[in-house]
């Protein structure tokens, strides 16, 4: 009787022990990386609704110059719009900081059952048409690897997020700076 308690106790740990494991295989597992910041604005409103309307709704002055100025909750939705159309999004659960003359941008990245925190730096570039674009200056994924597509991939979709959105009038202007602090980015220009 003995022997049979014992056994059936072996089997009991052993049952618990594979139900566990089956348990941790069916989750994700996150291993670490850069933590994303609280959000450091409320999400009310429509901040993406706001986005669109910036170009459209700027003052233009007497020789054709505007300003323009976004700010973190703007981007933020920019960035997770343009992340809901994807099938398999390269980021989830996107947090945009902006300071220190760069986007700061937090999220989760992932890979089957694997994902980890992430932060990745883009540094806005204004070409020499007037037009801007992103460049992906670093990325942080904890102890996973960059992938070598990734920071390109990053810099196109981010890029056509951003001119996607501002849409034909992008072919009406031309952009002469832009300037990135204290959770703002402030965009010039000069209609064409």
């Amino acid at each position: 009787m003995g022997t049979f308690t014992l056994t059936k106790s072996r089997f009991a740990l052993l049952a618990l022990a594979a139900s566990l494991l089956l348990a941790m295989l069916g989750c994700n597992f996150n291993v670490g990386g850069p933590d994303s910041p609280p959000t450091p604005f409320s999400s009310s409103g429509n901040p993406f609704g706001e986005f669109e309307g910036l170009f459209e709704n700027a003052t233009i002055s007497g020789d054709g110059s505007f300003s323009v100025i976004l700010n973190e909750a703007q981007m933020t939705a920019l960035v997770a719009a343009r992340l809901q159309l994807e099938d398999e999004p390269v980021i989830t659960n996107p947090v945009v900081l902006l300071q220190d003359g760069a986007i700061h941008l937090y999220g989760q990245v992932g890979e089957g059952l694997v994902s980890a925190d992430g932060l990745i730096v883009i540094e806005p570039v204004i070409n020499s048409d007037g037009s801007l674009a992103f460049s992906v200056a670093s990325a942080d994924l904890g102890p996973l690897p960059v992938p070598d597509g990734l920071l390109a991939s990053l810099s196109g979709m981010i890029t056509e997020a951003f001119t996607g959105s501002i849409g034909p009038l992008a072919t009406g202007i031309r952009l002469t700076a832009v300037a990135i602090d204290n959770g703002e980015m402030a965009i010039q220009g000069q209609v064409r």
